[in-house]
């Protein structure tokens, strides 16, 4: 368990947050893992062929695996922790891929399959336009979109603001967004993400938007967070990230950021500092909520009230 006691202060004009740790035990973890219950299946062509030297992956925990002149494939990641998580496969190329999420909602004593069959095809191509708040293109702004549950496909703009991505045939896209240091964030729900999280078998797939996905980075706000432990002192090369947005003002159109961490944890320095220097301008929950990651300890979130500042200039965020 993780205790949290949070102050504020200011520093060179700076407000910060300062959270106390107290580890009161391990976490658990999968340990002795049966070799035959790993993940297996086989991957074939739009024909029914097998392929082969195909990279199949599973994600979020990036494990591969490569087929055999057979088609077939083992991840060396247990089957029965299958739920939840996604398995793709692609060529060298990439334009032929295959795609499975599996779902972590279940009914009655539902298994995963003892073998996960994927078939290669075309997947389609999304393009997203980055500008700034007026309407100037940002090159090398790393953009990445969102299929299912925490699938990750990310590409850079080019001079134009523009990137294109290629998102698997079967997958429902739902959150692309962008981010940069000084820049901001901005992100866009492409479908409903309270019918998602309440039964995400109910949530069809949708096409593919035919006009490109426009983000505006219009400046980000700065916010210094300080992490201290049990006796005070600071702990450094921490992680900690911010967990929910809400740009769209309703449960429809938030943004879980829990489904893709190491895009938005950042590691504390030897103060015990993190800095956040992309917070958005268009935050209006007038809240953000926190999460430390610590390797050896259970989490438990904290909320801090976050009041815009009431001068002129928005680069600083008031926290209080």
């Amino acid at each position: 368990m993780v205790r949290f006691a949070a102050c504020s202060g200011r520093s060179s004009g700076m407000l910060w947050l300062a959270i106390c740790l107290m580890a009161l035990g391990p976490a658990s973890g999968l340990q002795g893992q049966d070799a035959s219950q790993w993940v297996q299946g086989i991957v074939r062509d739009k024909d029914g062929q097998p392929a082969a030297d195909v990279e199949v992956r599973i994600q979020p925990q990036s494990i591969t695996a490569k087929t055999a002149a057979d088609g077939t494939f083992t991840l060396q990641y247990p089957r029965q922790s299958l739920f939840g998580q996604t398995i793709t496969a692609q060529n060298a190329a990439g334009d032929l891929q295959a795609y499975r999420f599996f779902q972590w909602q279940r009914t009655g004593n539902e298994k995963p399959p003892e073998s996960v069959e994927l078939t290669l095809e075309p997947p389609a191509k999304v393009k997203i336009q980055v500008h700034d708040g007026a309407d100037k293109p940002l090159a090398g702004v790393r953009v990445v979109a969102i299929a299912d549950h925490s699938h990750k496909i990310s590409g850079e703009t080019d001079a134009n603001g523009l990137v294109e991505v290629l998102i698997p045939a079967t997958a429902r896209l739902r959150t692309v967004f962008a981010k940069a240091p000084k820049l901001g964030f901005d992100y866009v729900t492409l479908i409903n993400e309270q019918e998602f999280y309440n039964n995400v078998a109910a949530v069809p797939a949708t096409r593919p938007p035919t006009e490109p996905v426009v983000l505006v980075l219009d400046g980000g706000r700065t916010l210094e967070i300080k992490l201290v432990d049990g006796d005070g002192k600071p702990m450094s090369d921490t992680g900690i990230y911010p967990w929910l947005f809400n740009k769209g003002g309703n449960a429809i159109e938030h943004f879980n950021t829990a489904f893709v961490v190491d895009e938005f944890s950042t590691k504390t320095n030897a103060s015990g500092i993190a800095t956040f220097d992309w917070l958005p301008q268009w935050e209006i929950s007038d809240k953000f909520v926190f999460w430390p990651i610590t390797n050896n300890s259970n989490q438990q979130r904290s909320r801090w009230t976050c009041r815009r500042p009431r001068a002129a200039s928005r680069s600083k965020l008031h926290v209080e």
